[in-house]
């Protein structure tokens, strides 16, 4: 039963994003939020290893509200977890009025063919991995981050995998 429920979670956060999304597209930027509660937030659940090693100053503000922060973070991370050996890498920093949060894991990394596809929907890396999902979060995040009026990108950080999440500052 755990892995039913397990992935009924999966599926209520899925919806419950599509739906934040939804709004996101009609109403405009909703809020703002503290970068740093929210990924704090998040490593209070991060089990290790891998280590989280987060870098983010004081009163750093997105352009989104908490709950769509998180949403768009979360599968990022789950990836990053997922593949790194050792240490996850997470820098939040404000660039020209925008907020840049990069997230790099030291594992073995992405090939250029897995870059470009990573936020496709439904496109797995190796549907052989033992991970059960159904290559929507990642996806999410693209779709999250463009309704936002920002983007996310992936390439081979060298060693591991980067994410590189761009969104409105506040």
């Amino acid at each position: 039963l755990p892995p039913i429920a397990d992935a009924a979670n999966r599926m209520t956060v899925i919806l419950d994003t599509l739906m934040a999304a939804a709004r996101t597209g009609v109403g405009g930027l909703p809020d703002r939020c503290d970068v740093g509660e929210v990924l704090q937030g998040l490593a209070r659940r991060w089990s290790a290893p891998p280590e989280l090693v987060m870098s983010v100053p004081a009163s750093t503000l997105a352009g989104v509200d908490a709950g769509l922060l998180e949403r768009m973070l979360s599968p990022v991370l789950d990836n990053a977890r997922r593949y790194a050996h050792t240490q996850v890498h997470v820098v939040a920093r404000v660039v020209a009025g925008q907020l840049r949060i990069d997230i790099r894991d030291d594992g073995p990394g992405l090939g250029p063919d897995t870059a470009a596809h990573l936020f496709e929907p439904g496109w797995r890396a190796d549907p052989h991995d033992g991970h059960d999902g159904a290559g929507l979060g990642l996806a999410l995040v693209h779709r999250l981050a463009a309704a936002a009026g920002g983007s996310v990108r992936a390439f081979d950080g060298g060693p591991g995998a980067a994410v590189e999440l761009s969104l409105p500052g506040a």
